[in-house]
Formats: C-alpha cells, structure tokens, sequence
C-alpha cells in the first residue's frame, strides 16, 4: 500500500529557504512516507500558482488569504497566457527536492476549478468566471507548469481541487480536469477534500448525482483523493465497489488535517482495513485527509508516523494472510 501526502507541510520558506524544502521532506521520509513533496513551503495553494500564470494579479494578497478568506485575493486582470508562465523559481524548488530526496517526488498542482473560485475577475476577456475559455486557458497554462515539473523529475502530477466539493460547476470542472490529464505525460492524482458524498445539480447531465460519482467518472485520472476520517459520511462511498473493481485508485485521507489530536494506529488501520476490503487493497493508497500546513510540525510528524504504522500492519496482515493461503497448496 502506497504512503504518501497532499502537499504542504508547516515550514516556510521564508524562515529557512533551501532548509524548509529538505526538513519538509526528511520529516515526511522518517515517518515511512514513499511518495513525498517539496512541502509546498513558500506559499498557500492558490497564490502559489496565481503568481506563475500571466493574466493573474496577486498585489495585496495577504499570505494567509488562501488559506482563510478566499475570493478576496489574486485578480484575473487580463487574458491568460498559456505560452507563458514563471515558473522557474517553483521548478528549482522540485528540482532540488528530487536531487536530495531518497524516495520519489510528486508534482502538485492548484486546479483550475479552485483558482477561479479564489479570484476576481477584473477583465473584458472573459464573460464571466463561469467562461469555458478562461478554464481552457488556465488549464493550457498548468499544463504547461506540469511539464515543466516533469522535466525536472517528479513522479506523477496531483491537481488538487478542493472547490470542488462545494458544488462548483461540474461541467467546467470535467472541461478543465480532462484536458490537463489528456496533455499531461503521466499518471494523474486529483485530491478533493470535504464532503463528497452530497449529491448536486450535475451541469454535466442535468442531474442530481453525488459529488464522488461525478469526480469517479472524470476520464484520464488515474487516482483520486477523498478526506475520509474527517468526513465520516465519505466512507460510505467506498461500498460502492463492493463487490467491484472501482474506476480508479483512491487515496483515502485516513488522519485529519484539521484537528491536533493524534490518532492512534488503531483508529487509522480500522479505516484501511475496511478501505481495502471495500475496494481491493491493489486500490488503496495511505494519504492525509488534506495538507498539514495548519497544523503544528510536531503533531503533523506524529500523524503521520501513525498513518505509516498502520499501513504497514495492514501489509504484514495481508502478507500473513496469503503465506497462510499458500501454504494449503
């Protein structure tokens, strides 16, 4: 069963540089973590991608506004220039996190989704935040940063689109999510966290469907995320598959990211166990609810720690499980 996390860790950048990206991922890598990232250190989500996209405006964005008050930051000032994007001070921080990284390294991403629900739109180019252009350009634009990733060596590309489980226009989202995965040369995650299992006016179809149908049905993702344990009610999605072979791999945030308490092993390898028997183990993979960036970096190491235990005592249990098979033959 594969380790790994959602992106931000609680260093920053800006208190220790080039330091913040190696703690970020020694912190990660003694835990047991086997999938890493770079931290994600110098900014919060939104504004760290805005700022590499030409056609965005950051001024005045407090560095807690992605994380606190969205829809009060970057503006969308002009047309986006998918040719164009400035990146390389993002992509030098990858490229160092795979040069110093003993396990792989994924490239993360900000949707489109959640981009345009966090901005402002300040331009005649667009109709609307609702206009298939702007989702077209934008996504051309990321797909673009996510090469440029690639190039320097990480393992796959995760679009992470909280927004969309608060009801975002799904037609949009599909639009989006389906080009970048068709333009990008690697296996792609999508992390969507909060409550999954409600059901929305589908723009898509024109129906109410619950948010994790929708997402399951996006074509060329390979893997998906879902905050479980923080969202109790998302569990009851995997039963689903029951019985099945699910259309993807899920990643199932088994701690939470929003709360210090520290979960034990028990807790966490309870919510594997019945993830892997709902869906298969081969389509299970360990992750966090979300990002730990909230969280203080002490607790964040431990939750961790804890996720990586049971994951390993659910592997051992298997491993056990099919020597004793085996062994009958």
């Amino acid at each position: 069963m594969l380790k790994t996390v959602i992106g931000s860790w609680p260093i920053f950048y800006a208190d220790d540089e080039r330091e913040a990206i190696r703690q970020s991922i020694n912190d990660q890598v003694e835990a047991g973590v086997e999938l890493v990232s770079d931290g994600q250190t110098r900014n919060y989500m939104v504004e760290y991608f805005a700022r590499l996209i030409d056609g965005f405006s950051c001024q005045g964005c407090p560095i807690e506004f992605c994380n606190k008050d969205c829809g009060t930051g970057p503006e969308i000032k002009d047309a986006i220039r998918h040719d164009v994007v400035f990146d390389d001070v993002v992509i030098e921080d990858l490229e160092y996190a795979v040069e110093i990284s003993p396990v792989p390294v994924k490239g993360i991403i900000t949707g489109p989704t959640t981009l345009v629900n966090c901005s402002k739109l300040s331009t005649r180019e667009y109709s609307s935040l609702f206009d298939e252009e702007l989702f077209l350009d934008l996504s051309k634009a990321l797909v673009r940063i996510a090469k440029d990733m690639l190039d320097v060596g990480v393992q796959g590309i995760q679009i992470d689109e909280p927004f969309l489980s608060v009801g975002s226009p799904t037609h949009l989202a599909k639009l989006s999510l389906e080009y970048m995965a068709k333009h990008i040369p690697s296996e792609i995650s999508l992390h969507v966290c909060g409550d999954v299992s409600k059901e929305i006016q589908d723009t898509i179809t024109d129906d109410e469907r619950s948010i994790f149908d929708i997402i399951m049905g996006f074509r060329g993702v390979d893997n998906v995320s879902f905050s479980v344990l923080g969202y109790p009610q998302n569990k009851q999605c995997l039963a689903r598959y029951i019985g099945s072979v699910p259309p993807k791999k899920i990643m199932v945030g088994c701690i939470r990211t929003d709360d210090e308490r520290v979960e034990s092993v028990k807790e966490v390898y309870e919510l594997l166990r019945y993830a892997s028997w709902a869906l298969g183990e081969e389509n299970v993979i360990a992750a966090p609810d979300c990002g730990m960036k909230i969280l203080s970096r002490e607790i964040a190491r431990k939750k961790l720690a804890v996720m990586c235990e049971a994951a390993r005592k659910l592997e051992q249990e298997k491993e056990d499980e099919r020597k004793r098979i085996s062994s009958f033959y």
